[in-house]
């Protein structure tokens, strides 16, 4: 059961089976037998005119050029969009870039957390045993835990609690910093003087709120209530900037940044001396952070990343726990830094950061960690036009590489695969050293651009499909062909479509197409109608047509087919050569109209295994030898004669030479008047002989073939099937047949190899011919035979005896002569 193959591989074996097949003659032209029938015949082509025949399987035409660079005009579009927005920076951009960072950090996970930070949570369990009614704490509980840390020495305490308003229940004092000297509750009091007492090593939570009165919408700052604005204590703000996908990403400091762009603000920060949380806290700490390499937090995982060092509230309350190994009197805060914040599930307020939420203490001790060991995360580029510069040349770059595979799904594969190495790059760059390097705007753009190389790239190979299409119809009627497209339903039909195309058009204003005959390298053959003269005669329509529209193919096109042209002229003066009618251009392509020859192909007379007589021979080889003689004194070669261009006329018998496509006008270029005029290797192997193979036919390159067609009707085999003397490296040929050796030393004459040995002219041939015309008085002169003495008998009179091999591989005995 035969598979079928996809359109690409299909695409490229029919490719390959036209140029193998055209070489090696496995195609077929088909020729007139009869009006009304039709015969094929092998018929190799020049390896020019396969190459032309199949060029648009190959060669991109200009409209298929348009598409080639249709996918570079995209690979730069892409280009500099990519580089334009990474410039800009739209913030839908800006989404993308921070949701592959989020997606980076939780790839990467959690990392350690500096053992300098502690976090003193009021988490549920706090609530629950210090009041027991979910409340937060009494101040006087902060005074103490506050009071216990400073004492075992801690290095500083960071409240990330907003202390603005009087206890719970204290309505009646003012928090107007200007009344003095105003009663304040037992709790405040005990945290006032524990303040009091530590100022310059603790720091205060402030945070902003935008109200709205009749002047419009105004931003407030929530200060620590007056009592608790001891000396030296710092403030810091807890607030960090929301990026374009709502998740936190950069430290306090952008937040701090933003507040300021109001001039009141900006003020009364640098009044009360607002720091990030963070800054004031290492401050406070006499730890001044290193200089920031970049303004992104280094978050060192999801919530409860800091449980290592995170410690209940309610534990530095409780005398047991405090004198507990856990605690050690204290000694567990020792020159850390403490934080106390809140982390219960009722009251804690979440953030959404880049790892997900997390209660805000906790965020406030990964910016503190950020600063404390110098990791945060800077852009790689220094400024958006730098980076929008190098985004645009490295999608460039990409593109360039992608353009190295012709296949376009190759090439969308190679976009895929450049994007995920620069994910990669990315990733490690981020994790590992610090730097955000642009990653969503450059990958999109370099899938883009393998998208729009893969629609181009398809739309070329669907023109190029087309083309070849149309070129694949003149070879459909080829076995080969027919096999390899048997499964194929998309070419089932492409030779009914072909002769649907071309049958009754009418070329020329007169000459109707009503049969298809085949086709060559350089176009097809067609039977029209003659609508302009009486009765309207069948004519034979030779169809050039050109690979391309490149000048230099139709300047080449033009040429060959003047030539063919003129050289029918001239030779149509013979009775037995088809009359060339008229030839003409048309839409760009070339069309001969020549004679009709109604007849029978001689190849049919010459079947593998049929031994013809010499009674029937030599009148063929006289024939055939008087049309070369009156050929060759027009000074031109046939190059291309072969059973299959040789037609048996029905009204006479006579044999009428056809396909005259090869011809070249010879130039006398040697005083000595020896023909040196080079060209390539035209004809049908077999059939020439070794000076037209190496390009160099002469006038007696056409007898060659005239002997070997004598030769394979003799033998009954084509020429492929006779093997040379390895000695002499002339054809084999004499055990193969019955023949005379008088006829034996004319074919052996007319088939040497080396060219100045064998017949001169076919004028020569005909009167060593004309001998043999009586076959039972045949005498020919004895220097006739000295270039055969070693292969032909003395008596020539007579035939050579039966080969004891002969018969061995059942071909059939020398056709009986005919009858007197």
């Amino acid at each position: 059961m035969s598979k079928k193959v996809s359109p690409a591989g299909l695409f490229q074996a029919l490719t390959l089976t036209l140029k193998s097949g055209l070489r090696s003659g496995l195609f077929q032209q088909t020729t007139v037998k009869q009006p009304g029938d039709l015969t094929t015949e092998t018929m190799p082509l020049e390896d020019d005119s396969i190459d032309r025949a199949i060029a648009p399987t190959e060669s991109p035409t200009k409209k298929d050029t348009k598409f080639i660079r249709l996918g570079q005009g995209c690979l730069v579009l892409w280009a500099l969009v990519a580089g334009l927005v990474t410039a800009i920076e739209p913030e839908s951009a800006q989404y993308w870039e921070r949701q592959i960072q989020s997606a980076m950090l939780r790839i990467r996970g959690a990392v350690a957390t500096p053992d300098k930070i502690v976090i003193l949570a009021i988490d549920d369990e706090t609530l629950l045993q210090l009041s027991g009614s979910g409340r937060l704490p009494r101040r006087s509980a902060y005074a103490k835990a506050i009071d216990r840390v400073m004492q075992s020495g801690a290095k500083a305490v960071g409240v990330d609690l907003i202390l603005d308003l009087p206890s719970f229940g204290e309505t009646e004092v003012s928090t107007d910093c200007t009344q003095p000297n105003q009663k304040l509750a037992e709790d405040d009091r005990q945290l006032q003087q524990v303040l009091q007492r530590y100022g310059g090593r603790i720091t205060l939570a402030v945070e902003t709120s935008r109200l709205d009165n009749r002047q419009g919408e105004q931003m407030r700052l929530s200060l620590p209530f007056c009592p608790f604005r001891a000396a030296n204590i710092s403030y810091g703000l807890i607030e960090y900037p929301r990026e374009a996908n709502e998740k936190i990403h950069r430290l306090g400091s952008a937040a701090v940044q933003k507040v300021r762009s109001s001039p009141e603000m900006a003020a009364l920060f640098d009044e009360e001396k607002i720091l990030p949380f963070a800054d004031a806290v290492l401050r406070s700490a006499n730890l001044p952070p290193s200089t920031a390499r970049g303004e992104n937090l280094f978050l060192h995982g999801g919530d409860g990343t800091f449980s290592r060092t995170t410690i209940p509230f309610w534990n530095v309350l409780s005398e047991e726990n405090w004198n507990s190994d856990f605690l050690k009197r204290g000694q567990v805060f020792k020159d850390k830094i403490v934080l106390i914040g809140v982390t219960a599930s009722n009251i804690s307020p979440s953030l959404n950061t880049a790892v997900g939420m997390m209660p805000g203490i906790e965020l406030n001790a990964n910016a503190i960690a950020t600063l404390l060991e110098n990791k945060s995360i800077r852009n790689a580029f220094p400024n958006s036009s730098l980076a929008g510069l190098a985004i645009a040349g490295l999608v460039l770059s990409a593109g360039f590489l992608q353009m190295q595979t012709k296949r376009p799904t190759g090439r969308l594969g190679w976009a895929g695969a450049i994007a995920l190495f620069w994910a990669g790059i990315g990733y490690a760059t981020f994790t590992q050293g610090l730097m955000i390097l642009p990653i969503a705007v450059p990958i999109a753009a370099m899938l883009l651009t393998g998208v729009s190389f893969l629609g181009t790239g398809l739309a070329h190979e669907y023109r190029n499909k087309l083309a070849f299409r149309k070129t694949l119809k003149q070879f459909a009627r080829a076995p080969l062909v027919q096999e390899l497209i048997r499964d194929q339903e998309e070419f089932q039909t492409l030779l009914q479509e072909h002769e649907q195309e071309i049958l009754g058009k009418q070329l020329g204003g007169r000459y109707k197409i009503t049969k298809v005959l085949g086709s060559g390298g350089f176009g097809e053959t067609y039977i029209a109608e003659d609508s302009q003269r009486p009765g309207n005669p069948a004519c034979v329509v030779k169809h050039l047509r050109p690979a391309s529209n490149n000048p230099r193919h139709l300047q080449l096109a033009r040429r060959l087919f003047r030539s063919e042209a003129q050289s029918l002229e001239r030779l149509g003066e013979h009775d037995q050569i088809p009359r060339l009618l008229a030839y003409f251009e048309e839409d760009g392509e070339f069309y001969l109209i020549q004679e009709f020859i109604a007849g029978s192909m001689l190849s049919e007379d010459l079947t593998i295994g049929r031994h013809l007589p010499e009674s029937r021979i030599v009148p063929l080889l006289q024939d055939l030898l008087q049309i070369l003689d009156f050929v060759h004194s027009r000074n031109v070669i046939h190059r291309d004669i072969k059973p299959s261009n040789i037609i048996v006329r029905s009204r006479d018998k006579k044999l009428v030479l056809i396909d005259f496509g090869a011809v070249k006008e010879l130039h006398q270029q040697l005083a000595e008047g020896d023909i040196a005029t080079a060209t390539i290797g035209i004809g049908t192997q077999g059939y020439m002989p070794p000076e037209q193979c190496a390009g160099n036919p002469r006038l007696n390159s056409d007898l060659y073939a005239v002997g070997m067609i004598g030769i394979q009707a003799l033998t009954g085999l084509p020429p492929s099937q006779l093997q040379e003397d390895p000695e002499t490296g002339e054809i084999a040929w004499r055990d193969r047949a019955i023949v005379s050796g008088s006829l034996a030393a004319i074919l052996s004459k007319l088939v040497h190899r080396d060219y100045r040995s064998r017949y001169q002219s076919a004028k020569s041939a005909i009167e060593d011919l004309a001998q043999l015309t009586n076959l039972s008085t045949l005498t020919l002169p004895p220097e006739f035979f000295v270039a055969a003495a070693m292969e032909i008998e003395e008596d020539v009179t007579t035939t050579r005896p039966w080969p004891e091999t002969f018969g061995e591989e059942e071909l059939p005995p020398t056709e009986a002569p005919p009858e007197v």
